[in-house]
């Protein structure tokens, strides 16, 4: 009888216990990171910001860690997170807090860049309780792309674009001014590495090409992936975004 009595006690509490886990990992489940807008431009500044909210629909108090992750982020760029308008510093990677049961965070992350290229960074929030369950967020800022004419002589410049895009064998940059100008083109990686200079294009009057293999300065075709073409001449300059697949 003592046997069967301990049995039944061992069933119980093996119940209780799956009971428990169950619940624990419900409330992973009930912890939402929305991002309001996964993709933002920088401004004329260089800077950009992202703003979100975690929220708890759990009534017990859930023990957060938000950390973040250098994805495709260029050098000297600066990403700091802020939690409920608590900021911290670029050179902290995590930041660890309480979120109460049924309670809520507003959570912004602030990035300075140092140059006006694209780039990406990954934020990851999981429960310490249960760090295998992981909500991942990926934030991608995108260059301002804005054109700088100088004089105020817009009148002047018509139209400059590119075809095809994506390419996989030539690009062709057009212009159709109504001026001459010379221009230098300067292809970009990712990383923010020049791969190509072409200087002292002559263009204009009228319309006018400049192509562009998909090879660097030494002849050697480019991995397939995302770069940036900047066009300098004497009134404008530009930077365009270009697809090259191999």
């Amino acid at each position: 009888m003592v046997s069967l009595f301990i049995n039944k006690i061992k069933v119980h509490f093996l119940i209780l216990s799956i009971f428990l886990s169950l619940g624990n990992a419900q409330g992973v489940d009930e912890v939402l990171f929305n991002i309001d807008n996964l993709t933002v431009s920088l401004d004329s500044n260089l800077t950009a910001s992202f703003q979100g909210k975690i929220k708890s629909s759990s009534t017990n108090a859930v023990e957060l860690v938000l950390m973040k992750n250098d994805f495709n982020l260029l050098n000297n760029w600066q990403v700091s997170i802020c939690v409920d308008y608590t900021c911290f510093s670029s050179s902290i990677d995590s930041v660890f807090f309480v979120l109460l049961g049924n309670d809520s965070v507003d959570v912004i992350i602030d990035i300075i860049a140092s140059n006006n290229i694209s780039g990406s960074i990954e934020l990851e929030l999981y429960d310490i309780v249960n760090p295998t369950e992981v909500t991942l967020k990926t934030l991608t800022v995108l260059s301002s792309f804005l054109s700088v004419v100088k004089k105020k002589e817009v009148e002047k410049i018509s139209s400059i674009n590119f075809y095809p895009n994506p390419f996989n064998n030539i690009i062709n940059l057009t212009f159709d001014i109504t001026y001459n100008d010379n221009v230098d083109v300067s292809i970009y990686n990712i990383n923010g590495s020049t791969i190509k200079r072409m200087k002292n294009i002559k263009v204009g009057p009228g319309f006018s090409v400049i192509n562009w293999d998909g090879k660097n300065n030494r002849g050697q075709t480019v991995n397939s992936g995302l770069y940036f073409v900047k066009l300098k001449g004497d009134l404008f300059e530009d930077i365009l975004e270009i697809t090259f697949l191999k």
